[in-house]
């Protein structure tokens, strides 16, 4: 056992059995050698002691409990601190207005949320070091005195009040922005002043330009308003009162002071009595949302004058659709309504004279198709004859006889030219007439003009050259008629030049803006013609001299005719003359140089009336080499003309042909069907059934369907020929039909 006392506490049990706690203090008494020589001890009853012990002991713990769970919910309240303050941070760096808290001690912005760095572009940075600065270096100049005024009267700001204030900052950019702040009061010192206010700044700079342009269109339209005699009115429905501008009592003829009654009552007083029911019908209609409030109507003005006004109007309504107020406006149209009155009565007579006019051009087209079938018809047969007679089908002619024959086929033909300039020139002007452009060789076109009128200049032993420049580009006209044009001048010119004199038929390029010309001059050393007389050449059924007339046939239709075709051209004629030494008529065309190869058209006939080129209808058999006919070769006439019917079938005969005769569209059909001829001639002013439909019906049928069909008609008019190749023919020619023409296209459909 070690030196020194020893202490040690333990529990024991008294007789009673009672537990107790004791305290042995022993001291350990030794020899010289260290040996134990005995022990002296104590004993302390310590059960007392031991009991605050273990309640002090207790009570440690649960303090220390208690810290534990203080410290863990100071924790979790600081988390949720924390949590709360980033949600409002978020909310604040998120709301697109400035969140600020303005210390009015310290004349400076203690807080601000990030919108102010969005609208104005600085740097928080930048902004605090501003410091009190902030205000006075970026406010608008205009708007600083205002800005101080307010924040000097927030001094009074009392808990719960509010204050506004709109004015610009300038951006990072230099740009103003037009803020509006609301502020209250956040803070106060102890002595109850004002410290510190809190406030939100909205970005209102598109409000803002959004006001200033609907200001200038207000003020423009109060200008529109007052220059356009625009009256304003203005009703609440719930006072039952009428407002007026200054104008509304102009557009009345009224004074202020002439309103005894409600203006309203003074509205409806000078309404016009036949529109009064009308108009303040069309207002309770309006109420009602059945219809929009926009009448006319007249008004009476004092001194008995009557003016027609237009209203608009639109009817405000509160939440429940119930009219609050109507607002509207008034302007005077008595001008537009005369006008229309006026227009009305114009267009009434245009109506009526359009009416005259059309059937005046029905007429004159009715005349003209039915005179073109009665003249052709009897010319149809004239020349079928003489043709005939000319190749032999009736016989051999002596040489007197055929003098003759060639005396009747030159007046015939003659008398057909005159009916074409008729017609031609009846359509140009009704503008029915259509150009067939294409290019075209003007040396051909020339040549071909001269070689219609070499024989008469033979006749007459006159000189006919041409000058024509080599190398000229095509032209692009419609071949047909411009050769139409140069003909007619060539036959005017050999008409008036006496016998031995010249012709001369000229081409020259003229080299101008916008667009260079083609000139074509007729030179001849005729008759010639005075100034006064040049003026008249170009006018229809016109000839210089009446007396000429007994010299020098014609209608006087020919130049009218060349001048309006000309024009069609976009081109101009022209003369000049002198009076018994000749003439030189002028004709100027477009000239665009094309590098297009020459298109040369074939030659129509003298006596062709087509405008445009024939085109096969989808009936047509594809062309192979001609051939004579078998005599099996069965042709159907459809023809209720007794001599257009021996003219047609002697000739036709001679070829070889067997001819069928049908005088009536059903005997037509009939025979048609009955026969199955090889090809059919079809008249079309037919009785009973015309050719047109009887030229349906046997399409119609199914064995007819490829049958070759030929239209042959004395109608010469614009559309005539679309109208028999839409019924069904395959090609068409018009009377007086050339019969080896015919027999031609007969060759060609057959083969």
């Amino acid at each position: 056992m070690a030196k020194g006392n020893h202490e040690v506490e333990f529990r024991n049990r008294t007789k009673s059995g009672q537990q107790i706690y004791i305290s042995l203090r022993l001291s350990v008494i030794r020899d010289q050698e260290e040996n134990i020589i005995y022990l002296i001890g104590c004993s302390n009853d310590i059960s007392q002691q031991q009991a605050a012990l273990q309640e002090r002991k207790k009570i440690e713990k649960q303090l220390q409990q208690f810290n534990q769970e203080l410290e863990t919910r100071v924790e979790e309240r600081t988390a949720e601190l924390q949590e709360s303050q980033r949600f409002i941070q978020s909310i604040t760096d998120n709301t697109p207005n400035i969140l600020y808290i303005y210390d009015l001690d310290e004349q400076r912005n203690i807080y601000f949320n990030r919108a102010i760095v969005d609208i104005l572009g600085y740097s928080p940075e930048q902004i605090q070091g501003m410091e009190n600065q902030f205000l006075l270096d970026l406010v608008h100049p205009d708007d600083l005195d205002s800005m101080l005024i307010h924040l000097n009267n927030l001094h009074t700001l009392q808990n719960g009040e509010k204050r506004n204030c709109e004015y610009r900052l300038r951006d990072v950019n230099g740009e103003w922005h037009w803020l509006l702040s609301r502020d209250a009061a956040f803070l106060y010192n102890k002595d109850g002043t004002l410290k510190q206010i809190v406030g939100t700044a909205q970005d209102i700079t598109e409000r803002k330009q959004s006001e200033e342009k609907l200001q200038n269109l207000s003020d423009r339209l109060s200008l529109a308003i007052k220059s356009g005699g625009f009256g304003i009115w203005e009703w609440d429905i719930l006072q039952d009162q009428l407002i007026w501008d200054e104008q509304m009592y102009e557009l009345y003829g009224l004074e202020k002071s002439d309103v005894l009654e409600t203006i309203y009552q003074t509205w409806a007083n000078a309404l016009h009595p036949q529109d009064r029911e009308r108009t303040e019908t069309a207002i309770q209609q309006a109420l009602r949302s059945e219809k929009e409030y926009n009448p006319e109507f007249r008004v009476v003005h004092p001194n008995g004058s009557i003016r027609y006004i237009k209203a608009y109007a639109l009817v405000q309504r509160d939440n429940n659709g119930e009219p609050q107020r109507m607002v509207g406006v008034n302007f005077d149209i008595t001008s537009a309504k005369e006008a229309e009155k006026q227009l009305r009565q114009v267009n009434e007579r245009l109506t009526l004279t359009n009416a005259e006019l059309d059937r005046a051009t029905r007429l004159k087209d009715e005349f003209l198709a039915n005179m073109s079938h009665e003249l052709r018809t009897p010319l149809n047969a004239i020349l079928g004859m003489s043709e005939g007679l000319q190749d032999g089908v009736f016989g051999n002619l002596s040489k007197q006889q055929k003098q003759a024959i060639n005396s009747i086929d030159r007046s015939g033909n003659h008398l057909l030219a005159l009916i074409n300039d008729v017609l031609d020139l009846a359509k140009v002007e009704s503008g029915k007439l259509e150009l067939q452009l294409a290019q075209v060789s003007i040396n051909y076109l020339c040549t071909n003009s001269v070689t219609f009128v070499r024989q008469q200049a033979l006749k007459k032993n006159i000189q006919l050259t041409t000058k024509i420049p080599e190398g000229l580009a095509n032209i692009v006209v419609d071949e047909l008629r411009i050769r139409q044009v140069l003909i007619n001048l060539l036959n005017n010119a050999v008409k008036f030049t006496p016998d031995g004199g010249c012709i001369k038929l000229e081409v020259k390029v003229i080299f101008s803006t916008p667009q260079n010309l083609l000139q074509f001059s007729v030179i001849d050393t005729g008759i010639g013609l005075t100034p006064e007389n040049a003026s008249k050449l170009f006018q229809p059924f016109i000839q210089i001299d009446s007396s000429l007339n007994r010299q020098y046939s014609g209608t006087g239709l020919g130049l009218a005719l060349v001048r309006r075709l000309v024009e069609l051209h976009q081109g101009t004629v022209g003369v000049t003359s002198e009076l018994g030494k000749g003439s030189c008529f002028m004709v100027c065309l477009p000239y665009v140089v094309s590098k297009a190869p020459t298109v040369e058209t074939t030659i129509s006939p003298p006596n062709s009336i087509q405008y445009k080129e024939f085109q096969p209808s989808k009936h047509s058999p594809i062309l192979t080499i001609s051939q004579r006919p078998s005599s099996s070769t069965t042709l159907l006439l459809v023809e209720d003309n007794e001599l257009n019917i021996a003219t047609i079938s002697s000739y036709l005969s001679s070829k070889g042909y067997k001819i069928e005769i049908a005088k009536n569209g059903e005997e037509g059909v009939t025979l048609a069907k009955s026969l199955s001829p090889d090809l059919i001639l079809m008249d079309i002013q037919l009785p009973k059934v015309d050719g047109l439909e009887a030229i349906r019906q046997i399409r119609a049928e199914q064995r007819l369907t490829s049958t070759p069909i030929i239209a042959l008609t004395a109608l010469a008019m614009t559309g005539d020929q679309e109208k028999c190749l839409n019924a069904g023919a395959n090609d068409y020619l018009s009377k007086p039909v050339k019969l080896k023409q015919l027999v031609e296209k007969i060759e060609d459909l057959l083969n």
